[in-house]
């Protein structure tokens, strides 16, 4: 499964099979640990202050917060990163 996000600000991110031409799907790596959709611009955000399993995803507006900095696993592939 991989994360979907389509839409204005606020949109909820959703799991959904994997597209690889759909650049809702397609995520890049920034500088300060963030995860900018190719799609829209905007970066992967956990919803308020939540960091737990279950924290529900949306897109917002790149700020550079404890809500949109994520950390890969070492393991991920290049496809995964990209």
């Amino acid at each position: 499964m991989w994360c979907r996000a389509e839409g204005a600000h606020g949109t909820r991110v959703v799991l959904a099979d994997r597209d690889p031409s759909s650049t809702a799907q397609q995520w890049t790596w920034a500088a300060n640990r963030g995860l900018v959709s190719k799609k829209s611009g905007t970066c992967l955000d956990a919803t308020g202050p939540g960091s737990t399993n279950g924290t529900p995803l949306q897109i917002w507006t790149c700020g550079g917060s404890e809500q949109q900095r994520w950390t890969l696993p070492t393991t991920a592939s290049a496809a995964e990163r990209a």
